[in-house]
């Protein structure tokens, strides 16, 4: 609630409204824009813009970055005239670059990296798997509002889990520590 109320005030102060107006705008952007921003995608390709191929469906350049093949200030410049990025979950990215069979390809890379996670972490204890849970909250949430390719590189999905896993299993064994996990 403090962050929404954040938001409300930046609102308020950039957008000069009142303070009702700056709540309902907070939360109008974080509840309503992340959810209907994506579905965009789905109407500029393959109508304005084609399918951008296997890199494609990983990855979107930012507004700032010059050597993408598309960016999302491209996207905001069809969708309603200005420069900006308009949110996309790592579906509508992977729809950019291969339609369909980019969103289902994505979602078996996503689930398989999360499958490995898992599997590792079920062999961990229940302290080693908290921080893998804790460290990938982040991760999964950029899921939701960026392409694959940030979160993985970006915000360390999967690779900070594997990373703590292997420390865990690194620093027990450098210090004989017996192996105990609760299922």
């Amino acid at each position: 609630m403090l962050m929404v109320l954040i938001v409300a005030v930046v609102y308020m102060i950039t957008n000069q409204i009142g303070p009702l107006d700056g709540f309902i705008t907070a939360l109008w952007r974080i509840f309503v824009v992340t959810s209907v921003a994506p579905l965009y995608f789905y109407e500029l390709f393959p109508e304005y813009f084609q399918f951008r191929g296997l890199h494609g469906m990983l990855f979107i350049g930012d507004r700032f970055n010059p050597q993408a093949d598309l960016t999302y200030a491209d996207l905001g410049r069809v969708l309603q005239g200005a420069f900006f990025n308009p949110n996309a979950g790592y579906f509508a990215v992977a729809y950019s670059g291969l339609g369909f069979a980019g969103v289902i390809l994505t979602v078996f890379l996503v689930n398989f990296l999360c499958f490995i996670v898992d599997r590792m972490a079920f062999q961990s204890d229940s302290v080693t798997r908290a921080g893998v849970l804790l460290v990938s909250l982040n991760a999964i949430q950029v899921l939701a509002s960026d392409h694959l390719m940030y979160a993985l590189t970006g915000h360390g999905f999967v690779i900070s889990a594997l990373l703590i896993i292997a420390l865990d299993k690194l620093g027990r064994k450098a210090f004989k520590i017996k192996e105990t996990y609760s299922r």
